[in-house]
């Protein structure tokens, strides 16, 4: 389980790239992310899936209400977030399953190719009681022909005894700079 902003095992087709309004904009120290927390569009309130808005998907997933109590996993009072919404995303039964989303840096290629782009990508990462169920985000940087230039960024995973046990997301984080050559940048969760 997951919530908050930023794998997919995955052949080399991305999806197309969402048009961040921020990114169009030339915004910097803003999240480029569109619906990294699970707010935009319906939450699932019962066993329903509710597939989350704006993400690319394999399998069952679904942005979950915190008092789904269909569920009983993730509330308003579990650990986590001070400022969580009223959803987070969920892998439901799947044994694995994962989201993506690419975004278009091209905005912002004269300043990435001279190697002055830094990022930062956060998220809320968790999972159900003594269960090893966990999340992983992962940020890949590609060229305009869609060719990884750079390393992968991962997050995670929060295994349960990094959440001693218990139902809860724990924040992660890391920071970098932004690889030369890059216009489009794909995060990927995925959920085990």
């Amino acid at each position: 389980m997951t919530s908050s902003s930023i794998v997919i095992n995955y052949t080399n087709i991305y999806p197309a790239p969402v048009a961040s309004p921020n990114a169009a904009a030339q915004l910097y120290g803003v999240n480029l992310l569109m619906n990294g927390d699970g707010e935009t569009g319906p939450c699932a309130l019962s066993t329903t899936v509710t597939p989350p808005t704006l993400w690319s998907y394999v399998d069952i997933i679904t942005q979950i209400a915190y008092n789904n109590s269909e569920y009983s996993a993730l509330t308003p009072t579990t650990p986590g977030p001070s400022n969580r919404g009223k959803c987070y995303f969920c892998g439901m039964s799947s044994p694995l399953t994962t989201m993506s989303q690419s975004i278009d840096l091209s905005p912002y290629m004269t300043a990435i190719d001279s190697g002055n782009v830094s990022f930062h990508l956060s998220a809320w990462l968790g999972g159900w009681t003594n269960q090893n169920d966990s999340a992983e985000v992962s940020v890949d940087f590609l060229n305009y022909a869609y060719q990884s230039v750079g390393h992968r960024t991962t997050l995670g995973p929060v295994l349960a005894a990094d959440r001693d046990f218990t139902t809860s997301l724990i924040f992660r984080q890391t920071s970098g700079m932004i690889p030369i050559n890059t216009r489009y940048m794909t995060v990927i969760i995925t959920l085990t």
